[in-house]
C-alpha cells in the first residue's frame, strides 16, 4: 500500500493529455487531497479523494463530463467515453477509453463536498462500477456531513 501522493499516468488528468483540444479542470476549488494505491502480483488499485469548496465538487462533476465528451483524441481509433451514470453517492460515473489498443476505466463518485476517483481494471462492466460505487459513496459518507 502507498499513501500520499501518487504520480503516474493512472489519472483521467493525464489521459486528458491524449486530448488535442483544452480541458477543463477537474481541481476547481480542490482544497484538500489524499490519495492510495494498493498494488500486488496480480492487481493494481489507486484511488484520489479530494475535498472541495463550496459547490465546486458539483463543478468537477460537470468539468468531468465536458472532458470527456469533449476530447477530440489525437489519434484516430482513440477513445473516451462516459459508459454510465447515476451509479452511487450523489453522482457517480464511470468512464471508459481506449488508446493505442489499450483500454482502461475510471471510476469518479462524488459525496457532498468530496469527490473519489478510481482506476479500476480496464474490463470493469457498469454492473460491477455500481457496486463499488455505492462502496465508495458510503466511505465517503464518514468524511462529509452531507449523509
Amino acid at each position: 500500500m502507498q499513501t500520499g501522493k501518487v504520480g503516474g499516468d493512472w489519472s483521467l488528468e493525464f489521459m486528458s493529455s491524449f486530448c488535442v483540444n483544452e480541458s477543463p479542470t477537474l481541481s476547481d476549488g480542490e482544497v484538500a487531497t489524499r490519495s492510495v494505491a494498493f498494488n500486488s502480483p496480480t492487481d493494481w488499485i489507486v484511488q484520489r479523494v479530494t475535498r472541495h469548496s463550496g459547490t465546486s465538487a458539483t463543478t468537477v462533476m460537470k468539468n468531468l463530463r465536458k472532458l470527456v465528451t469533449g476530447c477530440e483524441m489525437e489519434q484516430p481509433g482513440d477513445s473516451l467515453s462516459i459508459m454510465a451514470e447515476s451509479l452511487g453517492g450523489d453522482d457517480g460515473v464511470l468512464v471508459g477509453s481506449d488508446v493505442g489498443g489499450r483500454p482502461g476505466r475510471w471510476l469518479v463518485v462524488r459525496q457532498g463536498d468530496l469527490v473519489a476517483q478510481l482506476r479500476l481494471d480496464s474490463q470493469t462492466t457498469p454492473t460491477e462500477a455500481r457496486r463499488t460505487a455505492r462502496s465508495v459513496a458510503n466511505r465517503l459518507c464518514a468524511g462529509t456531513d452531507t449523509c
